[in-house]
């Protein structure tokens, strides 16, 4: 679509828009990934070296074969898994430099790959902090495009699954027997992994501080900027500001191919941002 970046050209960063997502059977497996990347120390470890190690060496520690082999297609479909993706390549950078943003870093990855995920975030996201979580009403900002696609049992399932992924993301917490909208402690590394995500979907300045993914880990464009400058002052961005005017880039995220990438958009006109659709 002219105007637009290509769908297409966005798959080549990791991003997914087709149909479909784990969040109906599964959680963002958080622990499962820990596991697995501990066990894979290579940042530019191949897709096939993480097969190895959860199918022939059984990292994650599942009781058989088939359930190992389930498990490991889920967290492709969630993180990918190979360093030719852009999304995956930043995810491992972040998960060996920030360790506490593990978390949040997990579910931005997963928020960009499940479409199941991304819908149950217009409802949670959302929430005022300290407000209940009520899951009849996630189950209804399915919307009508998945939810006609699922039985009730399904959308329950989805439910309970997604409101473990934003549990452990820090974005609910349970007390007295009810879940509860929290702010989570976001980290250097957490933010900065949403202001990237935004930037390759062609947000620039201040838009890309109030990017979706932004919103899921950051109150406000003050807490933005601190955790911001905070990331700047480790390399892990290059923050610019003069008056009103916000310049970020991310060099030690982007490798020459995908720079160029990006430029001939620019040059093309065709790098205005394009909303990552649920």
């Amino acid at each position: 679509e002219p105007g637009l970046i290509r769908k297409r050209d966005m798959a080549q960063f990791g991003f997914k828009f087709k149909f479909g997502g784990c969040h109906l059977r599964r959680t963002m497996m958080l622990e499962e990934l820990t596991f697995l990347l501990d066990a894979v120390k290579d940042p530019l470890a191949r897709h096939n070296e993480y097969r190895q190690a959860a199918l022939e060496r059984n990292c994650m520690r599942k009781l058989s074969s088939s359930n190992a082999f389930r498990s490991f297609q889920h967290l492709a479909s969630l993180y990918v898994l190979n360093p030719s993706a852009t999304i995956f390549r930043a995810l491992r950078y972040f998960w060996s430099r920030d360790v506490a943003g593990r978390p949040q870093v997990a579910v931005l990855c997963a928020y960009v790959r499940d479409p199941i995920l991304r819908s149950t975030g217009n409802y949670v996201v959302y929430l005022p902090i300290g407000s209940q979580v009520i899951r009849e009403t996630l189950k209804d900002s399915l919307g009508s495009s998945l939810a006609n696609r699922f039985s009730f049992q399904n959308r329950e399932d989805i439910a309970y699954h997604a409101i473990s992924t934003w549990t452990k993301a820090g974005l609910i917490t349970s007390q007295d027997g009810q879940k509860l909208r929290s702010q989570p402690n976001t980290t250097p590394g957490g933010i900065t992994y949403a202001l990237f995500l935004g930037y390759l979907l062609g947000l620039r300045g201040q838009d890309l501080f109030e990017s979706e993914y932004v919103k899921i880990l950051s109150p406000s464009f003050k807490h933005t900027i601190q955790l911001a400058n905070q990331a700047a002052s480790r390399g892990w961005l290059v923050l610019n500001k003069e008056g009103q005017t916000l310049e970020v880039d991310f060099p030690e995220l982007l490798n020459e191919e995908e720079r160029k990438m990006i430029n001939a958009w620019l040059d093309k006109g065709q790098y205005n941002a394009l909303k990552h659709p649920v």
